[in-house]
């Protein structure tokens, strides 16, 4: 039964995107034909001169239902949410990316962000620790995360609980002390090593983080190959995978936006429910000239990792970490990362194809697409001037994007009850 008469019987309903040019995985290039896309109401949208690609994944971000859109805006579909307020989260509506998410981290204690709270629980009892893994499966989490300072013999039962709930478990070590390196992660069954972290531990014996005075002597990336290379061949023979947060990075060392096109920001900072320049203005003191030398090793570092891996065939995914760090801004940091990438030595098409497809390995397959007034390969800042997107069987034009608006004042009264 051809399409056309199962519309006529209303077996199915479709979009058709026709006349655009539509990104092509397997030969990483664009090539001119019509998009047919299952959907909740017929309709065809006209793309002449216009690109298509499947919308993008943040791969390492924060959501909130006070900035989703603009991670539309910046043709992200996909958010894999690296820990959060379970009850935050569910108020996003569906003007939003599609969430893959874990909410509560597990931290040891003292935690690195304080006592317990919304977002993380601080502790070093074990049977606490494997509760909480037991409520994020009930919850939805799609994987677990862990952080720094968190106890070896409570991640062994956090990994432990994780596995038998058929979970994933996820580390960030930029600031956990030699004995929760990222070789030990990785032993004990830890899959993602978010912002690459734990590797720096393995390279330098004298590595204590957050010491800022005593790092300076390694400021010229002194990096012994034969130690690293081992520490990568050792990861990737675990089948590791590093999201390495690379535009984080950059920020913390320089504090400035480094994409052209600032539109978006401005969006963003003329929306009084977004208070993100409050808190990036606050933290902005602590960048200081000692601490910036610092961040600026520990970029150089972290790029030197990310390209042994990638050329080492390790998987490698693109994320942000926004809004965490300085500046960092949901949806165009994305832009960012894919910039940073390309200087490592990457294609335009092999980073958006590192956007795009990969990450359907992990949050699964979807036929959500962004159409694009221009070409994304001749500059990633094209990828902020969408024309409309196909998100979860709906087509929404920008301009429908852009005037979307939620209850704020709800949302508050919702936290204070």
């Amino acid at each position: 039964m051809n399409r056309n008469t199962m519309r006529m019987k209303g077996k199915i309903k479709v979009i058709e995107i026709t006349n655009g040019y539509v990104f092509n995985p397997d030969i990483k290039s664009f090539k001119q034909q019509t998009l047919t896309i299952n959907s909740n109401e017929s309709e065809t949208i006209d793309a002449q001169n216009k690109y298509i690609i499947p919308g993008l994944t943040d791969m390492h971000t924060h959501i909130s239902p006070f900035y989703a859109k603009y991670y539309l805006l910046s043709s992200i579909t996909n958010v894999r949410n690296t820990a959060g307020m379970y009850e935050l989260i569910n108020t996003i509506d569906e003007v939003s990316p599609n969430i893959y998410p874990t909410y509560k981290m597990i931290d040891g204690n003292p935690g690195l962000w304080g006592p317990s709270g919304d977002g993380h629980i601080a502790t070093n009892d074990i049977v606490e620790a494997m509760n909480t893994v037991k409520e994020l499966h009930a919850q939805g989490a799609k994987f677990i995360k862990v952080y720094g300072n968190i106890k070896t013999d409570v991640l062994v039962a956090v990994v432990m609980q994780a596995k038998q709930l058929g979970l994933q478990v996820a580390a960030d070590l930029i600031h956990a002390h030699e004995q929760t390196d990222a070789l030990h992660a990785a032993k004990v069954g830890v899959k993602y090593l978010e912002h690459a972290s734990g590797i720096i531990q393995c390279l330098y014996s004298e590595y204590e983080p957050g010491d800022f005075e005593e790092m300076f002597f390694l400021q010229d990336v002194d990096i012994d190959s034969d130690v690293l290379d081992d520490t990568l061949d050792e990861l990737k023979s675990r089948d590791i995978v590093l999201v390495p947060t690379l535009s984080l990075y950059r920020k913390n060392a320089f504090g400035k936006i480094t994409v052209p096109n600032t539109n978006l920001v401005d969006k963003i900072r003329q929306d009084q429910n977004v208070t993100l320049d409050e808190m990036f203005e606050k933290l902005e003191p602590s960048r200081t000239s000692n601490y910036k030398r610092y961040a600026e090793w520990e970029y150089a570092v972290m790029k030197i990792i990310t390209k042994r891996y990638i050329d080492m065939s390790g998987k490698v995914y693109i994320g942000t970490d926004a809004p965490a760090g300085f500046w960092n801004y949901p949806g165009y940091s994305m832009i960012e990362e894919m910039n940073i990438f390309n200087e490592l030595g990457l294609s335009p098409s092999e980073v958006l194809h590192r956007a795009t497809v990969m990450p359907m390995e992990v949050i699964g397959k979807h036929e959500n697409y962004v159409i694009l007034n221009n070409n994304p390969l001749d500059s990633f800042d094209h990828l902020m001037d969408i024309y409309g997107i196909v998100l979860n069987g709906k087509y929404y034009a920008k301009e429908e994007i852009e005037s979307h608006t939620i209850d704020a004042a709800a949302i508050y009264k919702k936290f204070e009850s």
